[in-house]
């Protein structure tokens, strides 16, 4: 599967909080609302045509207006790879002593 399909797939799925494909990225990138990050990487990982088994890289971005959590997943078994990202406002006035932005584990 390809990004647009393995998107489509997720948009199908009913998970809510599931964002738009940015295909200009220079990795194709599915936003994703942290409230919806476990399930969603629940999902690609068990469902048998997505088989996400490997999480391989988990990478956070700070920006002026936002903090990023970036996961590449992928799937040996079916040769493909998918790139979710999480985005994460920065609160007006918002600073590194005052903001704490966080997002669930995926881990378990």
């Amino acid at each position: 599967m390809n990004e647009k399909q393995l998107h489509e797939k997720l948009k199908d799925s009913g998970i809510a909080g599931i964002g738009e494909l940015d295909e200009e990225a220079l990795d194709p990138t599915v936003h994703v609302e942290g409230d919806a990050l476990v399930e969603t990487l629940t999902f690609l990982r068990d469902d048998p045509e997505c088989a996400m088994e490997m999480l391989h890289l988990v990478t956070g971005v700070e920006r002026e207006a936002a903090m990023e959590v970036v996961y590449h997943v992928s799937s040996l078994a079916k040769h493909h790879s998918l790139t979710l990202k999480v985005v994460l406002p920065r609160p007006e006035g918002g600073g590194h002593d005052d903001w704490l932005p966080a997002v669930p584990s995926v881990a378990g």
